[in-house]
C-alpha cells in the first residue's frame, strides 16, 4: 500500500468554484473596527428619566420621548445603546406612574 492520498487534490485546498452569493470570511483586526457611538438622545433620555425617579416624576414623559427618538436612530443602525434605551424607558414610565399615583392620592384626600 502506498501512502499517497486517494484524492490527488490537496485536502486543505478551497474549492475552485464558489457560488457568487457565498460570503468569504476575512480576517479583521478588531482594534481597527470602529464602534458606533451611543445615541446622545438615549443618554439624555436616561438622565431625564433618572431625574424623574428622584426629583419630579412628570419629567418621566420627557425622558421616554427623548429615548424613543434615540431608539429610532439605533434601529436605523446609526447608533448603539439599546440596553440603555430600554432602561431609560422603564425608569421614565416608573417615575411618571409614581408621580401620577401620588398626585391622584393626594387630591382625593
Amino acid at each position: 500500500m502506498s501512502n499517497a492520498p486517494e484524492n490527488p487534490r490537496d485536502e486543505n485546498a478551497m474549492p475552485s468554484a464558489l457560488p457568487e452569493s457565498m460570503p468569504v470570511a476575512r480576517s479583521v483586526d478588531e482594534s481597527l473596527v470602529q464602534r458606533l457611538p451611543i445615541s446622545k438622545m438615549v443618554i439624555w433620555g436616561f438622565i431625564v428619566s433618572l431625574i424623574s425617579l428622584v426629583v419630579f416624576g412628570a419629567l418621566g414623559v420627557l425622558g421616554v420621548v427623548l429615548t424613543r427618538q434615540g431608539l429610532r436612530a439605533i434601529k436605523a443602525g446609526s447608533a448603539r445603546g439599546r440596553g440603555l434605551a430600554i432602561a431609560a424607558i422603564v425608569m421614565g414610565i416608573v417615575g411618571f406612574a409614581f408621580y401620577a399615583f401620588n398626585f391622584i392620592v393626594t387630591r382625593l384626600m
